[in-house]
């Protein structure tokens, strides 16, 4: 689906200040919490081989990232809103870790999907280490694997109030979304009318740049 710059309303992206402050917030609840189910198992589970826990947390970190990442760009192609071959792998100089950008326009109820994905897979998962095996290695593992997910909520939130039928594509740099001045074909009326009032209400409209909305 081809688009152009003169297409987009408005972006949604979150500021590194944001994402350092509710990560760094994010991840000492986090901490708490894991901490105090490690602690609640018997004094011999805990302790032992710290070296060894602490040299697999950062032998686990980049294979974790590349495992969010790919939840992400999977979610989208079982959801048939894009192919592999139109996802990007880059390296996000803002959140310096690897990132996926994709490339063509899908809508904002699959892109919640693909943003709740890997927290729905990490909750579980986190939960499920620490009550098998716990040890320090899993309490931070665990921590990590959830604390990964803090930018996906802050971007969650701020889409959070818009219709889930307009279109967005990645945003180039910065963690979040451009939304377009595009319209489901299946959206009825009553949907195209809230969402034409939500698109033109954000930014006025491109000088020279055509819409394809109810206004034309």
């Amino acid at each position: 689906m081809a688009f152009s710059q003169s297409s987009s309303v408005r972006d949604y992206t979150v500021s590194k200040l944001a994402r350092n402050s509710f990560g760094a917030a994010f991840t000492v609840v986090l901490s708490l919490i894991f901490v105090g189910l490690l602690l609640s198992n018997p004094p011999s589970t805990i302790g032992q081989d710290v070296v060894k826990d602490v040299i697999l947390f950062h032998l686990a970190v980049l294979p974790w990232i590349a495992v969010h990442e790919s939840v992400h760009m999977l979610t989208g192609v079982l959801f048939g809103a894009y192919t592999v071959s139109d996802v990007r792998l880059s390296f996000n100089h803002t959140t310096w870790a690897p990132s996926i950008n994709i490339g063509v326009p899908i809508t904002l109820r699959v892109y919640r999907h693909i943003l709740l994905a890997p927290l729905a897979l990490s909750i579980p998962l986190a939960i499920g280490l620490i009550a098998v095996i716990p040890t320090l290695f899993t309490t931070f593992f665990a921590v990590f694997i959830i604390a990964s997910c803090s930018t996906d909520l802050l971007v969650l939130h701020k889409i959070r109030s818009i219709p889930g039928k307009l279109y967005v594509v990645d945003h180039p740099v910065l963690p979040g979304v451009t939304l377009l001045d595009m319209y489901s074909p299946d959206a009825d009326d009553a949907g195209d009318a809230a969402s034409c009032s939500l698109a033109t209400d954000h930014r006025p409209p491109v000088p020279g740049s055509r819409r394809t909305s109810c206004h034309e």
